[in-house]
């Protein structure tokens, strides 16, 4: 039993370390007067004040904070909709419905890209953070229905049904009672649906015009010259610190949900 749990231990140690290395590295680099170890005159922000100092750098956080944003609310409400709806409802097709909800969530982001900018081109628009917007929507409402779906997969509707026993209608029993019940669930379809929007680089290549968001942005740099390299770095620290906050966060409505 000892030399089993040794043995175990030694894997997830193994793992942790795989896993989180390049993170770190990344960390260091970005604090790094060098762009690549060893360190030297660490800490430092250098690559920082270059990273705010580089043309269209600032921009694409904002327009990436943007994006994210109308893509959380959109997503969140179609969720709510969605999710009451899968749950609630009995109508023809609910399977293909389903279906047709979860398809986004299988098929590569790369080929969604490609056929909603044709189909969005043949509309007459063109790339934009609109269009970004709209690609990213996409992506996030399954995610959304699904976390929403099981709140209301375990929400207890006689509470609803003794709120209109009560004399309260369904959209008021529904704001002051299923609304705030709900609400870690509706929590963590937003956080999801902005990480998703936040990291997004295969639609959003595809889809983004003169207008670019962070990915875009990043992935522009990597194209060119490698002494963008360490300006890349600061970015990354940037856009993953933001990351693993809105996963922490997260975790926190879930335990709530679950407490």
């Amino acid at each position: 039993m000892k030399t089993e749990k040794i043995f175990w231990t030694i894997v997830v140690a193994f793992a942790v370390v795989l896993a989180f290395s390049p993170i770190t590295i990344l960390f260091l680099l970005s604090l790094n007067e060098s762009p690549a170890l060893p360190l030297k005159n660490f800490p430092t922000t250098k690559w920082y004040e270059a990273l705010f100092q580089f043309p269209g750098a600032v921009d694409s956080i904002i327009n990436s904070f943007m994006v994210a944003g109308v893509t959380t609310v959109v997503a969140v409400i179609l969720g709510i909709c969605g999710g009451y709806a899968l749950v609630r409802t009995k109508f023809y097709g609910k399977n293909l419905f389903t279906g047709l909800l979860l398809l986004p969530m299988v098929v590569p982001y790369i080929i969604m890209g490609i056929s909603l900018l044709s189909f969005l081109l043949r509309m007459g628009m063109q790339p934009s953070l609109v269009t970004i917007i709209i690609g990213h929507i996409l992506l996030a409402i399954p995610y959304s229905t699904l976390v929403l779906t099981s709140r209301f997969i375990g929400f207890n509707i006689s509470l609803e049904e003794a709120a209109m026993d009560l004399g309260a209608d369904r959209l008021t029993t529904f704001r002051k009672i299923t609304l705030p019940l709900i609400m870690p669930g509706i929590v963590t379809a937003a956080i999801l649906s902005f990480i998703i929007s936040w990291e997004d680089v295969a639609m959003a290549v595809l889809l983004a015009g003169s207008q670019q968001t962070a990915p875009v942005f990043m992935y522009t740099l990597i194209t060119k010259l490698p002494k963008f390299v360490p300006i890349l770095t600061a970015m990354s620290a940037i856009m993953f610190a933001m990351a693993i906050l809105l996963a922490v966060i997260m975790r926190k409505a879930e335990r709530f949900s679950v407490s």
